[in-house]
C-alpha cells in the first residue's frame, strides 16, 4: 500500500508542485518511488489549469529535477479522505487547511519544514522572487520527510495495520529520532513533529 502525500500551497504553481517533483525525484534516487503516491494542490482557485510558474520550472531544471507536466488544481473534500499526509508550505496554509479539514482527518496536516532540522515557513517566491531559497527550503523539507518515512524497513506496506506516529521531540536527527520501527503486528513510522506551540500534542494517523 502506497503512502499518499499531498503538498499544498496557495496557487499550486510554485511551491507545492516544486515539492511534489523534488520528493518524487528524491524517492526515485533512493529506489523507493513505488512506496509513495505524490500530488499537489492549491488552497485558492486563482491559478486552476495553469502550468508551473516558469521561474519555478527553471530552478528545478537547474538542479536536475525532472519537471513533469502539471496543471494547477484546487484541494477537494476527497483529498482529505484519501491522502495520508497533507503538507503545507507555511503557517497560513496550515490554518486554512485546518478550517477546511474534517476533525477526524486533522492529524494528517503538517508543514513541510516540520521534517527539517530547522523549522519555519517556506516563503512564497512569487512575491520574494527568491526561487533559489525556496528550492533549498523545499529540498531540506523533502529530504527530512523522506528520511523519516524510509529510515528503516519500509518494504512491508501491505500490512493491514499501519500507523504514523508524529511525536514531539527536540532532536530531529538523533540516533533514535525519526526512526521507522517495524514489528510483526504493527508498523509505526515516527516522524519529527516540531511545530508551533499549538501543535505540540502527540497525534496519530491511521492509514487503514
Amino acid at each position: 500500500m502506497r503512502v499518499k502525500i499531498l503538498f499544498v500551497c496557495h496557487g499550486n504553481i510554485c511551491r507545492s508542485p516544486m515539492a511534489a517533483m523534488v520528493f518524487r525525484y528524491l524517492a526515485q534516487q533512493r529506489h523507493v518511488s513505488g512506496e509513495f503516491e505524490v500530488d499537489s494542490a492549491a488552497l485558492s482557485s486563482e491559478e486552476i489549469g495553469n502550468g508551473i510558474y516558469p521561474p519555478a520550472r527553471r530552478i528545478l531544471v537547474k538542479h536536475g529535477v525532472p519537471c513533469t507536466e502539471h496543471r494547477a488544481r484546487q484541494i477537494t473534500p476527497e483529498d482529505f479522505e484519501t491522502a495520508d499526509l497533507i503538507i503545507g508550505m507555511e503557517w497560513g496554509h496550515l490554518k486554512k487547511l485546518r478550517a477546511l479539514c474534517p476533525k477526524e482527518q486533522q492529524a494528517k496536516l503538517h508543514l513541510l519544514l516540520d521534517f527539517a532540522e530547522r523549522q519555519g515557513d517556506i516563503e512564497d517566491p512569487w512575491y520574494t522572487d527568491d526561487f533559489d531559497r525556496a528550492y533549498r527550503d523545499i529540498l531540506r523539507g523533502c529530504e527530512g520527510l523522506l528520511r523519516n518515512l524510509t529510515e528503516n524497513d519500509v518494504k512491508e506496506r501491505n500490512h493491514p495495520d499501519i500507523l504514523f506516529d508524529f511525536s514531539d521531540y527536540s532532536s530531529v536527527f538523533g540516533a533514535s529520532s525519526g526512526a521507522l520501527s517495524v514489528s510483526s503486528q504493527r508498523r509505526t513510522v515516527r516522524c519529527a513533529k516540531l511545530t508551533k506551540s499549538s501543535m505540540n500534542e502527540r497525534s496519530r494517523l491511521s492509514l487503514v
